[in-house]
């Protein structure tokens, strides 16, 4: 919660969970009535994460789809969620600077970005912002 919070979500907004895992993100944005996509790589965890998303209602909210978040165009997405490691951040700064549009806001939980200076943060919780 304190993770959609921090993004500040407006109506119409493209959201995207990279990694989505168990799609704890997912269900807690559909709780409030927010459209999402997921993209997880492991098939067990986009099984499970559908599963339990329809057995809550939310099939119409939220899409999880297996695929590999670096083949995905990320310039259509206002807001990007991320649990990321260590050893990818400086590698996806660089695809995130490239990709995302201005006004677009990345929401870090714990790992930060070799390069970029937060605009806002809760705890380890990150809010990230492209700038024109």
């Amino acid at each position: 919660n304190r993770m959609l919070d921090l993004a500040d979500i407006q109506n119409g907004e493209r959201v995207i969970d990279l990694g989505s895992g168990n799609g704890a993100i997912l269900h807690a944005l559909a709780a409030r009535g927010i459209a999402a996509e997921g993209v997880e790589l492991n098939p067990l965890l986009v099984a499970e994460s559908n599963k339990t998303l329809e057995a809550a209602g939310y099939q119409d909210l939220i899409t999880v789809k297996r695929g590999n978040f670096w083949d995905i165009d990320l310039s259509t997405y206002d807001v990007i969620f991320l649990y990321g490691t260590t050893y990818i951040m400086e590698k996806l700064e660089r695809k995130l600077h490239d990709e995302m549009q201005p006004g677009a806001r990345l929401i870090s939980n714990y790992f930060e970005f070799p390069n970029w200076e937060p605009v806002a943060s809760d705890g380890k919780i990150r809010r990230y912002e492209v700038r024109v």
